[in-house]
């Protein structure tokens, strides 16, 4: 992941590492840019207003939008919504939508499924997971500059971290990768947090030329 992909860099929209973005699309449509993310205009005839999320997150406000259905294609599935406040993630192939008002309409080879608010449906190339409700305060954190986590691994913390902070943190001590971790982090006091964590669980820490921290 050193270098952006070809439908990263053929994107309309793109973030940087630790950059957050707003946009005012034509038709009241607002959304919101997380790190990492590249997003592009849906074209084609016949089709409607929308956007391919190519990878990373974001927020989508409708409540300013026509009664014109807005889609967000992301992996194997779309969204469509109007009138709603939704969040896509598409990380490594695989696609969390959160329905945070409104209701949002997910389509997938596999069939179709309606979210109200606060819940969320997960699903990738092979299939659609059970939807599940979740808190959507804390789902929808980063908005706010804040990672949430509650029993998390340790080695999925790092991997969040690594999306908000230059450089790289890898982590070698293996028997620790599994490690649950709960807490709310800022997510511009990174590096305090990856002391926190040296000093929890009795790591070393090496850090190298290029911002990466190596804790062993």
């Amino acid at each position: 992941a050193l270098w952006p992909s070809i439908g990263e860099l053929q994107a309309d929209y793109r973030t940087a590492t630790g950059e957050q973005r707003e946009l005012d699309l034509a038709g009241g449509v607002s959304l919101q840019l997380n790190t990492q993310t590249a997003l592009s205009r849906l074209r084609g005839e016949g089709q409607g207003p929308g956007v391919r999320l190519v990878n990373g997150e974001i927020a989508v406000d409708l409540g300013h939008a026509g009664s014109t259905a807005f889609e967000v294609a992301a992996g194997a599935g779309r969204v469509l919504a109007q009138g709603a406040q939704l969040e896509v993630r598409h990380l490594a192939d695989t696609t969390w939508v959160t329905c945070i008002d409104g209701a949002v309409r997910v389509w997938h080879p596999d069939g179709a499924r309606e979210l109200q608010a606060g819940q969320q449906l997960r699903y990738d190339a092979h299939g659609l997971q059970p939807t599940q409700r979740v808190e959507v305060a804390e789902w929808s954190a980063w908005r706010r500059g804040v990672l949430v986590f509650r029993a998390a691994p340790l080695e999925q913390v790092i991997e969040e971290i690594n999306r908000y902070r230059p450089g790289k943190v890898l982590l070698w001590a293996s028997h620790l990768r599994e490690r649950e971790v709960s807490g709310r982090f800022s997510v511009s006091t990174l590096d305090t947090v990856l002391l926190q964590i040296e000093r929890s669980y009795e790591l070393q820490a090496r850090s190298l030329p290029g911002g990466v921290v190596v804790l062993r």
